[in-house]
Formats: structure tokens, C-alpha cells, sequence
């Protein structure tokens, strides 16, 4: 129901939050406008079809490309393994850092501790720490090297398709907090690390 007041209109706070997600005045939709391909379509589906919830994760199947192996990438992961070990053994608050994380990913069980396979299953990600300075004040982070691969093979970033766009653009998202007087937002940093592949 809408109220008046002053020669004004006034939405209640339901309608204010439907609005919220409809911005079709200023002719912005959350949905891509374009339609998706044959191709696009097909890996949709796939990836669909493919999900299931097993052990509270989601598991879902990577789209590889037509006619790219992945490699077996033992002897690259061990190398970059070591090479960690003595990058953090140079630099203790590194070291302290890697600590905490790597035992906050294993208590969520966001991470498992692996054993080093000599089998062509397996794809180990090898982890890279990422240096931001800002402000003065440096901050790391450790994120899943996926681009990393053996002498003259494919890395997993490789392998993989990349699949169609569907996030919104980022103008419609910036409008959505200057247009409404409320706005819903969310950490959603370790997401990523619920996905199993």
C-alpha cells in the first residue's frame, strides 16, 4: 500500500525492498540481457547436472576442453612445496601467518592435508602467498596457484573452459545502492572454498 504525504509518494518498506532487485525505470536487470549461445547453454547444463551436495560441499565437474590432458603435476607441486618451506623459514611473520590460515582452512575443512600421489587423478594446486601493501600496513593472503604447471605442460587454468559470464555488470550493482535507501550485502570471501572439483 502506498502512502501520501506532502504531495510526496512514500513505499512501504516491502515495496521499498522489492524495488530493490527491480530497476527497470533506469533500464538495468540483474539478467544478462543477451542470449546465451548453443555452447554457453550446453555448459550450463553440464555444470547443473553435474552438482550434487555430498559430506555439506558442493561438488561440481570442471568443463575441460576438447583434446587438453591434464598432466600429472607431482613433480612440480613437491619443487613448489620446498620452495615455499624455505621462502617461510626466511621470514617468520610470513611463516606465522601461513600458519594460521592453513590450520583455519583444515579445522572448516576447507582444505585437506595431501599425501603426494604418483597417479594422473590427481592435480595438486599449489598454494602462493600474495603480498598487498596498502596504506602502510601489509597484508597477505594465500590463494590456490591454478596457473601453475610442469616445464612445456598445461596448468589446470588451462584445462579448464572458461565458462559464459553471469555476473551482473557492475553499474547496475553501484546503482542499486545510490537508487534504494537499503541495501543486503555479504562476506562471501571463503565461498570459493566450499567448491569441491
Amino acid at each position: 500500500m502506498n502512502l501520501v504525504h506532502s504531495d510526496r509518494l512514500y513505499l512501504t518498506p516491502d515495496e521499498e525492498f522489492r524495488r530493490l532487485w527491480n530497476l527497470q525505470a533506469i533500464r538495468i536487470t540483474a539478467v544478462p540481457v543477451r542470449a546465451m549461445s548453443a555452447t554457453e547453454s550446453a555448459f550450463l547444463e553440464g555444470f547443473h547436472t553435474s552438482f550434487r551436495i555430498q559430506d555439506r560441499r558442493r561438488v561440481v565437474s570442471g568443463p575441460r576442453k576438447q583434446g587438453v590432458v591434464l598432466p600429472n603435476n607431482t613433480t612440480n607441486a613437491a619443487r613448489r612445496l620446498s620452495n615455499l618451506r624455505e621462502r617461510l623459514d626466511k621470514i617468520e611473520a610470513l611463516k606465522e601467518i601461513y600458519y594460521v590460515k592453513i590450520v583455519d582452512y583444515v579445522a572448516k575443512e576447507q582444505v585437506e592435508v595431501a599425501t603426494l600421489e604418483d597417479s594422473t587423478t590427481v592435480f595438486y594446486l599449489p598454494l602462493r602467498a600474495v603480498k598487498k601493501v596498502k596504506i602502510g600496513r601489509t597484508n597477505w593472503r594465500i590463494v590456490l596457484h591454478a596457473s601453475s604447471h610442469e616445464s612445456s605442460e598445461p596448468s589446470l587454468n588451462d584445462v579448464l573452459e572458461m565458462g559464459p559470464k553471469l555476473l551482473p555488470e557492475i553499474l547496475a550493482i553501484l546503482l542499486r545502492f545510490i537508487v534504494h535507501n537499503s541495501a543486503i550485502v555479504g562476506d562471501v570471501r571463503p565461498a570459493f572454498l566450499q567448491l569441491v572439483l
